[in-house]
């Protein structure tokens, strides 16, 4: 572990130096051309980063944070957790995710709450439990003055969601890339729509980044698990399934 840390440390210090490899240049491209494609933020306006500590929002944060370190236009970005207290991280954990922002020089805000359903009758699941991240992160950006917060969506994501309605509820929709909540007052973007999720799984292995494995008892049972082979089977006959999905949501 302690040569994983180092390794980590090394990494990071080198892209926050400004040396940073083409493909992770081509990564931060991707993001840039997801937000002005998608007109999901004005020009220096602030930012909060939902963080999962997963190998998605991990990535969000690096990707934003080297955009806004070396391209013009400087914004305030914020990285915000919550911590359910009860399937809490470990202390080593949070040692670590502390560390990869401060490295990043990005701050980095815990908030420890207790799982909130929004009435009694609605079981705790992933639904209730997205439902209640988001109102806390809410909260947290009102207070904040802050209208903008960004999810550690992909491609892939994009693309589950599409078939899930389609074959569940029978409709062809998708996860919107900036999405308005709250009569307006908020919006959700996902700036990595435009890349698939192998990408940012090799770019967490190449980096070493400390993810953060917490004991849910829906992370293996939830519909995305049943419907990611799906996806990978319909790939074998048409490689270029993801593109063709997106562009018929989205045309850029």
């Amino acid at each position: 572990m302690t040569d994983r840390i180092e390794a980590f440390e090394k990494e990071i210090a080198e892209l926050t130096a400004g040396r940073i490899p083409k493909r992770i240049r081509r990564l931060m491209s991707l993001v840039e051309k997801g937000i002005s494609a998608h007109q999901m933020l004005e020009p220096e306006e602030p930012l909060i980063i939902g963080i999962s500590g997963g190998k998605d929002s991990l990535s969000l944060a690096l990707l934003l944070s080297l955009i806004n370190r070396f391209h013009p236009g400087k914004r305030e970005i914020e990285a915000v957790q919550i911590d359910w207290t009860e399937y809490p991280m470990d202390p080593e954990s949070e040692e670590r995710l502390k560390s990869f922002f401060r490295l990043l020089e990005l701050p980095y805000t815990l908030l420890r709450e207790t799982i909130r359903p929004f009435n009694k009758e609605l079981e705790f699941n992933c639904y209730s439990c997205s439902r209640a991240r988001r109102k806390i992160l809410f909260e947290y950006a009102q207070k904040r003055n802050i209208r903008a917060i960004a999810f550690g969506h992909h491609l892939d994501d994009l693309i589950e969601t599409s078939l899930i309605n389609l074959i569940h509820r029978g409709r062809f929709e998708t996860m919107e890339p900036c999405s308005l909540f709250w009569e307006g007052l908020f919006r959700i973007i996902r700036p990595m729509v435009l890349i698939p999720e192998q990408k940012l799984t090799d770019l967490s292995d190449l980096l070493h980044f400390p993810i953060l494995e917490l004991d849910c008892p829906h992370k293996s049972t939830n519909i995305r698990t049943e419907i990611k082979p799906l996806v990978q089977q319909l790939q074998k006959s048409e490689p270029h399934l993801k593109e063709h999905i997106y562009n018929a949501h989205f045309k850029i």
